[in-house]
């Protein structure tokens, strides 16, 4: 499909952009538009989210999440678990350091 008439073609806002696919598949699961492929229209960076600019089906500029894509990768966690886990290592580590932190806090009471 192509490019809007009129829409910014600059993808140089970020130092990956160039590594982005030029079209995209919806990887999110519950997005009424899941394993749907789009061409790339536009990127942005928006308070500290990234977001891929595209033409949807009825013809309108969308946007989603660039992690509900497989326009930068897959995440390699999310390729590697197939889905058998929901939380990521560093998230554990750092619910692990928590839960210690509250125990020595509780233990000094």
């Amino acid at each position: 499909m192509p490019a809007l008439a009129g829409v910014k073609q600059g993808l140089q806002n970020a130092p990956f952009v160039s590594t982005l696919k030029k079209t995209f598949k919806v990887i999110h699961p519950f997005h009424p538009d899941y394993c749907k492929k789009f061409d790339l229209v536009n990127y942005r960076n928006s308070w500290k989210s990234q977001y891929v600019e595209y033409i949807g089906s009825d013809g309108i500029l969308c946007s989603m999440p660039l992690s509900w894509t497989d326009a930068a990768g897959i995440d390699p966690f999310i390729e590697i678990s197939k889905g058998r886990s929901v939380f990521h290592i560093r998230n554990l580590l750092r619910l692990c350091e928590l839960l210690s932190d509250l125990k020595e806090k509780e233990d000094k009471e």
